[in-house]
């Protein structure tokens, strides 16, 4: 398809790419618990993944 004819989507912002980070971060929480037969919920999970998304070491050792 010929460049003209294709929608361009607006580039995402950095906390738009964050949230989808710690949206699949939480997701793959909740499959470890599951996986595990472990209780929890998904609030907990959303909070954990978002301290890992955020942590300062994670963002060194995983820059991209």
């Amino acid at each position: 398809m010929p460049l003209s004819k294709r929608k361009l989507q607006p580039e995402k912002s950095r906390e738009e790419k964050q949230r989808e980070y710690t949206d699949q971060v939480a997701y793959e929480l909740y499959q470890n618990r599951l996986l595990l037969e472990r209780s929890g919920a998904a609030e907990s999970d959303w909070v954990t993944a978002d301290k890992i998304v955020r942590s300062p070491v994670r963002t060194t050792l995983f820059a991209s």
